[in-house]
């Protein structure tokens, strides 16, 4: 009986304690130091279309004349024009407050030092706003109001000439237009614009 070679020996012996133990025992471990997993950054090329998209680009979607549709001459944006040195304005309901004072440089080469901006209510148009609407009594040159054309007190009809349809919309036009109140600088004059736009 041959005896065997030493490294068929250590072979064998590096066979029965991979066998005993696994052969993982020394490998390293990859430390982690976040809880998520997230896929490595590819290259992102930039697009290049063959063809446009668009044949034709649309036409500016909000300029200064549509921005600015009219300006109010009401009187209490008189006042504010005499007072606050402030123009009043109905605007586009899409246009916000930086495209309203693009618009007055652009029209009437004014910088606007601030803009306010409401959205006036629109009326309803529910059968049920009809129904409710308020009647006002003229009597004696005293305004009253009830619900209905008959007085609920006498239970009587009052006559068509003492009573007219009324409204909160005849006196704060709930129309859903936008309003811009815009406050110019102290170096113009508000009356002066006014008078250059020819609203007054």
């Amino acid at each position: 009986m041959t005896k065997a070679a030493p490294s068929d020996k250590n072979k064998a012996l590096a066979a029965k304690k991979a066998a005993l133990k696994g052969v993982n025992g020394q490998k390293a471990r990859k430390i982690r130091t976040s809880t998520t997993f997230n896929r490595p950054k590819t290259l992102k090329l930039a697009r290049s279309p063959k063809y446009a998209r668009k044949s034709v680009p649309h036409v500016p979607r909000l300029d200064q004349y549509k921005v600015l549709k009219t300006p109010l001459n009401t009187e209490s944006a008189m006042k504010k024009i005499e007072e606050n040195n402030t123009l009043v304005f109905i605007v586009d309901v899409k246009a916000n407050k930086r495209q309203i004072k693009d618009a007055l440089k652009k029209m009437y080469d004014v910088t606007a030092l601030k803009v306010n901006t409401l959205i006036r209510k629109a009326a309803p148009t529910s059968s049920k706003y009809h129904q409710t609407q308020q009647l006002e009594i003229l009597s004696k040159g005293i305004p009253m109001v009830c619900e209905s054309p008959y007085d609920k007190r006498k239970m009587i009809p009052l006559p068509k000439q003492g009573f007219r349809l009324y409204s909160s919309s005849k006196r704060h036009h709930p129309d859903g237009n936008k309003k811009a109140y815009i406050k110019l600088t102290a170096d113009v004059d508000a009356l002066d614009v006014a008078n250059k736009i020819g609203f007054i």
